[in-house]
């Protein structure tokens, strides 16, 4: 009789101890919070990155109209899916990309040139978005996306009766976001 009472004895003292940490307990609540952060579309030109268009050296009685030799290049880096658009815009302001290098001695005599989009000149690049967009159109990244501009003169060189100088423009680059 001995060993069941002492099971008796062992089962109140668990209930008991069951009973004593229900009745001690601290009551609990619970709320929640909220973490944010809004992220902004952003574009910026690449530093270090553009170069320049060059036509190189050209005979005042060439009868070619000269391509450039070497494009410009230039890198704008955009917020991840962001879509943009790049316009270019000579000197003399011309939305259509048809600019006028001026000589560094003789101001007033210029060259006519024209920008592109493309190595075989078949897509101009100006600054107009309208009805007649010539913008380029791409969509960012959030890395360095580096483009080609490419370029030819507007008449052989031989028929502008150009004297010797070096002549040269400079293109605004807008992107719009």
């Amino acid at each position: 009789m001995k060993s069941s009472h002492s099971l008796s004895g062992l089962a109140a003292l668990f209930a008991g101890l069951l009973l004593s940490g229900a009745a001690g307990a601290a009551t609990v609540t619970g709320g929640t919070f909220n973490v944010s952060i809004g992220i902004t579309a952003n574009c910026a030109m690449g530093t270090g990155t553009n170069t320049d268009m060059s036509f190189g050296s050209v005979a005042s009685t060439s009868t070619t109209t000269p391509t450039e030799t070497t494009p410009a290049s230039f890198g704008v880096t955009c917020t991840n899916l962001t879509p943009y658009t790049i316009g270019l815009q000579p000197g003399n302001s011309n939305l259509l990309g048809a600019g006028a290098m001026k000589g560094a001695v003789n101001t007033t005599t210029t060259i006519g040139y024209q920008l592109y989009q493309d190595a075989s000149h078949a897509t101009v690049w100006g600054n107009t978005t309208g009805s007649s967009p010539n913008v380029k159109s791409a969509t960012g990244t959030g890395l360095l996306q580096t483009y080609s501009v490419y370029g030819k003169l507007a008449a052989a060189v031989n028929t502008l009766n150009l004297p010797v100088d070096t002549y040269s423009d400079t293109v605004a680059i807008t992107v719009y976001y």
